[in-house]
């Protein structure tokens, strides 16, 4: 999993960025969006959820996450999608607008949910944090 802070525990800790320079962490994002086109071509309806969060109330702050997450909306609005965008939205909000998000889908909708922003694993479930959560307090997770 990689998230927007970089680290990247799938490599044990070795920055994306030295992985993935932004040449090509662009590639793979057009190459994404390319099959993902191919695969919803005869879709009824697009659906996005970007979320970018960088301001952090309890934990490092992070740089790019909501220029990544406009990136990404700019991307799949030209892709043909319906886009929702957040940017540093805190537990409530997060919560509220996946719901939404969730109850507007159809069976033949293609949903798309793109996360920029700290994520954790505890018990064998990963988060994506909200920038309100205390990522000490496992409670403050749910």
């Amino acid at each position: 999993m990689v998230n927007a802070g970089y680290e990247c525990s799938v490599f044990d800790g070795i920055e994306a960025e030295a992985l993935f320079p932004d040449v090509m962490r662009t590639k793979l994002v057009l190459a994404f969006l390319a099959c993902l086109l191919a695969v919803c071509a005869e879709a009824q309806e697009r659906l996005a959820l970007v979320i970018g969060n960088q301001a952090y109330e309890h934990s490092r702050k992070l740089v790019n996450p909501v220029n990544d997450a406009i990136a990404m909306q700019e991307r799949l609005q030209e892709a043909g999608f319906d886009v929702t965008l957040l940017q540093d939205a805190s537990h409530e909000i997060f919560e509220r607008t996946l719901k939404d998000f969730s109850l507007r889908l159809k069976p033949d909708s293609v949903a798309v949910v793109y996360f920029a922003g700290h994520g954790m694993q505890t018990g064998g479930v990963t988060y994506l944090l909200p920038v309100d959560a205390d990522a000490d307090a496992a409670e403050s997770l749910k």
